[in-house]
């Protein structure tokens, strides 16, 4: 019996691979159909979200005049996503006090300025955030109630 791909096959087909009429059968073809290709968007995907908040300052350098140019401080709100196809073996995506962890030892009470070697403007920070955290493709970095900046690696 040839492998099946998760879609639909007719009647005919389901004879021809001795599937007896009025079978319980979820859809398939077989692999080497053309419509096979399709077949790796349907796939088991495990998501975790992180939400923290840390108290930090930083001083944006900009290319015309503004406030924030002063050294200021922020509550930041900072969400981040994690994914993986398979589950490590304590069965976690990632456990969040990694995240925690990452982020508060680093970023909490501290001048961003002084830690991170870029404009530590939301944007960046959710970018730099993104790139230390395994398994993470997005990050929310919100700096007040209506300002957030969202970086999504792919």
């Amino acid at each position: 019996m040839p492998r099946l791909s998760p879609f639909a096959i007719f009647s005919e087909d389901r004879r021809r691979l001795g599937i007896v009429n009025g079978e319980n059968f979820v859809f398939s073809l077989p692999l080497r159909s053309p419509f096979a290709i399709f077949a790796h968007k349907f796939h088991v995907m495990y998501y975790v979200k992180k939400r923290l908040e840390i108290s930090a300052a930083h001083q944006l350098r900009l290319s015309y005049e503004s406030k924030c140019e002063n050294l200021h401080g922020h509550n930041w709100i900072i969400t981040v996503y994690c994914r993986a196809q398979e589950l490590n073996s304590d069965g976690m995506v990632i456990d969040f006090s990694v995240i925690k962890n990452l982020i508060k030892e680093r970023l909490d009470h501290k001048n961003l300025n002084e830690i991170l070697p870029f404009n530590p403007t939301a944007e960046n920070i959710a970018h730099w955030i993104c790139n230390e955290i395994p398994h993470c493709y997005k990050v929310e970095v919100q700096e007040s109630e209506n300002n957030t900046a969202c970086y999504e690696a792919d």
